[in-house]
């Protein structure tokens, strides 16, 4: 019979899975490319086989497990993404009816992102507030453009 390991004085493993809760804010942003994504997945994973960190496991199972949950986190990411750009959009609409000046619409907007932890760039952040400006414009008289 073979002596078995109470399970309270067994190691924890170190996580495994980490890196696709780590690399789905850049590729959510677009910054990092999902294929490059999936292609350090396959590295980090042979990596930790290699050194004996999978524990039993077999490797193209934690491959797929580790894609699953990065497509997951970069769902949800997304989401975060959607819901602070949409709050942004919310408290623009009283202020440029108030016709706050820019710079307080930029903060109110970058202090909205900066709550909801950064989930947008700066620089988006600049473009939504931009884009409601423009689209509270009145119409042009005489079929001209603003310009934008």
């Amino acid at each position: 019979m073979l002596a078995r390991t109470p399970w309270r004085l067994m190691k924890a493993p170190r996580n495994i899975y980490g890196i696709a809760r780590e690399m789905a804010r850049p590729v959510a942003r677009g910054d990092l490319p999902l294929v490059q994504a999936d292609a350090a997945i396959i590295c980090d994973t042979l990596q930790q086989e290699r050194s004996g960190a999978l524990a039993g496991l077999q490797a193209p199972d934690v491959v797929r497990l580790k894609r699953f949950l990065l497509r997951g986190y970069i769902e949800r990411e997304q989401a975060r993404r959607e819901l602070a750009e949409h709050r942004i959009r919310r408290l623009l609409a009283p202020m440029i009816a108030a016709r706050k000046p820019r710079n307080v619409l930029l903060a109110e907007a970058h202090g909205v992102n900066g709550a909801a932890d950064f989930p947008l760039t700066e620089e988006e952040v600049t473009n939504v507030v931009r884009a409601e400006v423009f689209y509270s414009l009145p119409p042009a008289p005489g079929g001209r453009r603003h310009a934008g």
